[in-house]
């Protein structure tokens, strides 16, 4: 499934982006769910989640789930909160560091290192894939096609895809997608359900409007500089 190069390459870099950002410092790391901003993000992350699966009518009980790029687990363990058994779901990770603390936050559930083969699973056996933010932090086309190729290939039919990313490229650090584009990754697969989430501004103005902007962050979609996209797989 992936280029030994490529995901090399893309593990050292999120190996570093952790360094920064210090994953275990709460007061450091923004995106820690005590830290004032992580605990907005998690706030609007979960709000729509829940919108979304209540909007598919998905029953979680039975579901198998599969986090592409889970990181520390966040996305699966938010899962569980809601009713999905930890046997059925499924964490691939590349970073070393993330996938260590994955397995100490919860045995149960199935971990997978990532590998330069394809993903350990049969084909049609997950009914429900999550991919957040992974795709943008991929250099390489070729290489977001085989893995959309190899995600699509563990989708039941009428299974689901729920991806999160960004809609415009950060640069030349982070690509962006269009909703053509990211159905053009996965054909066999219609969107079920399209909308705009993490709205940019929280981080640039929360340090002098805390109030105004935690409240705002829930109300709009304006400035949002991600898609949420839920694919469907045809029969």
């Amino acid at each position: 499934m992936m280029k030994s190069n490529t995901a090399k390459k893309i593990s050292e870099t999120y190996a570093k982006r952790d360094q920064h950002l210090q994953v275990h410092d709460w007061q450091a790391n923004y995106y820690h769910p005590r830290h004032p901003l992580g605990q907005i993000l998690s706030e609007h992350n979960r709000g729509w989640l829940v919108t979304v699966l209540n909007n598919l009518g998905v029953s979680l009980q039975d579901e198998k789930i599969l986090d592409f790029g889970c990181g520390t687990g966040s996305w699966l363990r938010w899962l569980i909160d809601l009713g999905a058994v930890p046997e059925n779901l499924f964490g691939l990770e590349l970073t070393a560091n993330r996938m260590n603390i994955a397995r100490r936050m919860h045995g149960g559930i199935n971990w997978i290192r990532g590998t330069d083969k394809h993903l350990p699973l049969r084909p049609a056996s997950i009914d429900l894939a999550i991919q957040s933010v992974v795709f943008s932090s991929i250099p390489d086309e070729d290489f977001r096609r085989t893995i959309a190729e190899d995600i699509g290939r563990v989708i039941k039919p009428s299974g689901h895809l729920l991806w999160i990313d960004l809609k415009k490229d950060v640069e030349d650090r982070l690509s962006g997608f269009s909703v053509e584009k990211v159905c053009a990754y996965f054909p066999g697969f219609a969107p079920d359900y399209v909308t705009s989430v993490h709205p940019r501004y929280y981080r640039r103005y929360y340090r002098f409007f805390p109030f105004l902007m935690k409240a705002v962050y829930h109300l709009t979609k304006i400035g949002c500089e991600s898609h949420l996209i839920v694919l469907k797989k045809q029969k």
